[in-house]
Formats: structure tokens, C-alpha cells, sequence
């Protein structure tokens, strides 16, 4: 009953709370994914233009387009963070056959992949506002809110931080999940050492998440200066390597538990395979004193089978991800190290 109980409270805790039910709007537009992602960032573009309009803060149409990026990237990360729900229910359901959950623990485990308290939400939500409000105060001039009015200075005032407080909410988004990912790794029961599917579903989701913390870091690229003082330079290569690090350790530390678990696993069938060749090979030997030419024929049999079960657990690897996860990855890496030195080599023509 004590356990039920627990397991009621799990589920309650977890049930989606408002910042959850916006992040899965996406599902409440009929049309296929790609097309519902293309089409709400869209609309957040088209919105960001008149509100550049009336801020009546452009020149020649450029920082219009500003606006228009600004309106953009919020609703582009609430699709990331929608996507990565969805490939996270995916993988766990994939891999709830070996997972020590009873039905009620499986309930509470698959809501807490995808759970935004609200707390972090609004802590990222006011952090923003006053990271922006400093960022103003700092430079008026050069931020452009100066001369504004009150009813515009506030407009510009939420729409920015409102993009700043999206990528704060990624980062918490993230967090959770990879440690719910990591968690749940610790709960599995015996490894199908062959079932390579299961053992690898959740590697979907941390190469994903890996590739949009490069994705949305990447345009910070085009402004990292690589000329003037060395330390400027070692500096804009240091954030570049930063981002990368980060996008690898999402990718690989959630799944080092279940690595260590295929390992201990392999190990401990190419120790019942290796006991059993010796067996083999002590009755065969046995059988060849007495005489028993039956026996050896089918300890030779039973040999050549061992030996193809070795060759087999051998070629089994013990990284949980599959290479086609790993290679989007390494492709996702290159990214910003292009953008970088592509901006760097127009700089030098123009």
C-alpha cells in the first residue's frame, strides 16, 4: 500500500503543469510535424515585423528584420523542446520491456521525461527581464532605447527578454531531462546484449538535444570577433569550444550508466561462454581417453557453436548510442567551427 501510495504522488507530481501544456502545443495543430514546426515559426516571425514597425526602430529594413528573428527564435525553441519530448516518450517506451517500473512507476517515469515546473519557468522568465533591463541601462545609446517612448521602451522590453527567458527555459528543460534519462538508466533490469534497439533508444534524444544546443548557439558565431587583442580572439574560440563541449557531455553522460551496464553485461556472458568452452573441452578430452568417439563428435559440435557465440559477444559494443547518432552529432559539431571561419573569410574579401 506504501508503495502505491508513493507511486500516486509520483504520478501526481508529474502530471503536466502549464509551461508542459504549452511546450506540447504543437500537438493540438492537425497537420504533420515538420509542416506545424514550419508554419508556428512562421507566425512568430510574421509577428515580430509589426512590432519592429512600431517601434519604429529600424534603418533600411534591417533591424525590422531584427524583430522578425526575435519573434522567431522563442517559437523555434518551444519546437525543440517539443520534439525532444516527443523522441524521449518514444525511446521510453521503446525500452520500458526492461525497465524494474511497476505500472504505476512507469506512469510517473515516462510524465517526469517531459515535466517544466513552473518555478524555473517564471526564475527564467524574471532573470531575463532584468538581464535585458541591465543591458539597456548599461548602454542606452548603442541598444537603441533611447528617445523611445514609455509604451514602446516596454513593448521592446518583453519581446526581447521574452526570446532570452526561451533559451533560459531550454536550458532547464534540458537539465531535467538528461538527469530523468539518467535516472531511469539506473532502474533497468537485465540488458538484452543483442537487443540493440532498446539499449540505445534514449541515444536519439541526447544526440538531438546535443545538436540544438549547437543549432541555437550557432548564430552567435557571426559576431565573435577574430581579430584586435589575443585575448578577444582566445576568448570568441573559447565560447566556440565551450558550445561543443556542452553538446557532447549532453550526448554522452546521460547514457554512461547504461554503458557501464552493457559492459558488466558482456563481461559476464563472455565469462559463462569461456566457462563453457572449458567445460567442453575437459569432456571432449575426457571422452577421447575412454574411447567415447560419439562424445567428442558432439563436444566438437558444441565447441564450434561456443566459439561462434565468443566471436559474436565480442563484436558487440559497449557505447549505447548507434553510429548514425553519433555521426549526426559530429556533423552538428562542425557547425559553428564553419559558420566561424566562413564569416572570418567574407570579413577578409569585403
Amino acid at each position: 500500500m506504501a508503495a502505491s501510495n508513493s507511486a500516486d504522488r509520483a504520478v501526481s507530481v508529474h502530471r503536466p503543469a502549464w509551461p508542459a501544456r504549452i511546450v506540447g502545443l504543437p500537438d493540438r495543430i492537425p497537420f504533420p510535424r515538420p509542416a506545424t514546426y514550419l508554419l508556428l515559426i512562421g507566425a512568430g516571425a510574421v509577428a515580430g515585423l509589426p512590432v519592429g514597425w512600431f517601434l519604429e526602430s529600424y534603418r533600411g529594413g534591417a533591424l525590422l528584420l531584427q524583430y522578425a528573428y526575435y519573434g522567431a527564435v522563442p517559437v523555434a525553441l518551444l519546437c525543440i523542446m517539443h520534439d525532444l519530448d516527443r523522441q524521449a516518450f518514444r525511446a521510453f517506451d521503446l525500452l520500458a520491456p526492461m525497465l524494474t517500473f511497476d505500472d504505476e512507476e512507469r506512469a510517473a517515469a515516462r510524465a517526469r521525461l517531459v515535466h517544466l515546473p513552473p518555478v524555473p519557468v517564471l526564475v527564467s522568465a524574471a532573470a531575463s527581464l532584468l538581464l535585458t533591463f541591465a543591458y539597456y541601462r548599461a548602454d542606452p545609446v548603442t541598444t537603441g532605447v533611447e528617445g523611445l517612448s514609455a509604451a514602446r521602451l516596454l513593448l521592446r522590453w518583453c519581446w526581447e527578454s521574452m526570446t532570452g527567458a526561451m533559451f533560459f527555459v531550454l536550458a532547464v528543460h534540458t537539465v531535467l531531462q538528461l538527469r530523468t534519462i539518467d535516472w531511469i538508466h539506473r532502474r533497468l533490469g537485465e540488458i538484452d546484449l543483442f537487443d540493440q534497439a532498446r539499449v540505445r533508444a534514449f541515444s536519439t534524444v541526447t544526440s538531438r538535444t546535443g545538436i540544438a544546443l549547437i543549432i541555437v548557439s550557432s548564430p552567435s558565431a557571426l559576431v565573435l570577433p577574430s581579430e584586435g587583442d589575443l585575448s578577444v580572439v582566445l576568448a570568441s574560440i573559447g565560447w566556440l569550444a565551450s558550445v561543443v563541449l556542452v553538446a557532447l557531455i549532453s550526448f554522452a553522460l546521460p547514457l554512461w550508466h547504461v554503458r557501464s551496464q552493457i559492459a558488466a553485461r558482456k563481461a559476464a556472458l563472455q565469462g559463462e561462454i569461456g566457462r563453457r568452452i572449458s567445460e567442453a573441452i575437459a569432456s571432449s578430452h575426457a571422452a577421447m581417453d575412454r574411447g567415447d568417439t560419439a562424445t567428442v563428435d558432439v563436444q566438437q559440435r558444441n565447441l564450434a557453436a561456443l566459439t561462434s557465440q565468443r566471436v559474436l559477444v565480442e563484436h558487440v559494443s559497449v557505447w549505447p548510442w548507434s553510429t548514425a547518432a553519433s555521426s549526426r552529432l559530429v556533423t552538428a559539431v562542425l557547425l559553428p567551427v564553419c559558420v566561424w571561419f566562413l564569416t572570418r573569410a567574407l570579413d577578409r574579401v569585403v
